[in-house]
């Protein structure tokens, strides 16, 4: 009985040793395991919806083998940014925000396990929901896609943002204040080494020199200099109205034979929940329909008359 009563003693003083060596009470250590089972629960969560995603996507596929696959959706066509590469600023189409309604039903039309993006025209940030439907996105099975101009990403929305797990950030470097948020970005992630498996700035063609003379001032680590990528200027189809050219028949086919949405049967939702065949396509030149009527809808392989005044690089981009 004695060396019993000796071996619990010298048990209980063990354990309240390893607590205070370890600086956590009990309460604490049933938090953290009250945490560890809430992220257990959220996994499973995630893991059912993206089988039932899965499970619909196969269903309508069957029943539909020629429906186009989405891979994103337009939150906004507003920008708070006015840029010489882009059609945002002089756009005729309305301008508005994407219901929940649209962004649930183009990710219903994703396929499984593909990139999905939530940039076309206009700032993802500017919508109120926008990390709700990035953390919506991934827990569905899809891998999302984040281009962002980075002049509204403070602190928070950087931390939910990552926290979202998304499979691509790219922040295009359009102002000095576009550098500065992905320089405190970058150095967030390599200081908790939460790097998503696609993450870079765009150093885009017309203001290049500009950039690294903002880097040169900013004294900015070669880290973050290695995490540029550059990106050809383009015209948006011949929507930046001081870009566009009109190409002859040849270059029109060759564009059609390289498009990455006509070669697979991808299409684009914008903001209203209209259909077009493009992401270059500003005015819904090339509207197929909307995404209430997607499994319907089809691409056109000869091409539409934007392709006349495409420069886009589709091989390489």
């Amino acid at each position: 009985m004695f060396w019993r009563s000796v071996a619990r003693s010298t048990k209980r003083k063990s354990l309240r040793t390893s607590s205070a060596l370890t600086g956590l009470s009990s309460d604490t250590r049933r938090l953290q395991k009250k945490k560890g089972r809430g992220r257990d629960m959220a996994k499973e969560m995630q893991g059912a919806l993206a089988a039932k995603h899965a499970l619909v996507y196969g269903t309508l596929k069957k029943n539909w083998p020629l429906m186009p696959v989405v891979d994103g959706v337009e939150l906004t066509n507003i920008c708070n940014l006015s840029c010489p590469n882009c059609p945002t600023p002089t756009t005729q189409y309305p301008r508005g925000y994407a219901t929940e309604q649209t962004v649930t039903l183009a990710m219903r039309y994703a396929a499984p396990d593909s990139l999905f993006s939530f940039h076309r025209l206009g700032e993802p940030f500017l919508h109120k929901s926008f990390l709700h439907y990035l953390r919506l996105a991934g827990e569905t099975g899809l891998r999302a896609v984040v281009s962002t101009n980075g002049t509204l990403l403070n602190t928070a929305r950087m931390e939910e943002m990552l926290d979202a797990r998304p499979w691509s950030v790219m922040v295009s470097l359009h102002t000095r204040k576009s550098l500065e948020a992905f320089a405190r970005l970058a150095e967030h992630c390599f200081a908790h080494n939460v790097f998503p498996p696609k993450f870079c700035a765009n150093l885009l063609s017309h203001n290049r020199d500009d950039v690294f003379a903002w880097a040169d001032d900013m004294q900015l680590d070669s880290r973050i200099r290695d995490l540029f990528r550059d990106v050809q200027s383009h015209s948006w189809a011949g929507n930046v109205a001081a870009r566009k050219t009109v190409y002859d028949d040849a270059h029109m086919q060759e564009m059609v034979r390289r498009c990455f949405f006509i070669r697979f049967n991808h299409v684009n939702i914008r903001w209203d929940g209209s259909v077009v065949a493009c992401c270059l396509d500003s005015e819904n030149i090339t509207q197929l329909g909307h995404v209430h009527d997607l499994p319907k809808i089809r691409q056109n392989p000869a091409g539409y008359a934007l392709c006349r005044t495409c420069d886009r690089d589709w091989m390489h981009d």
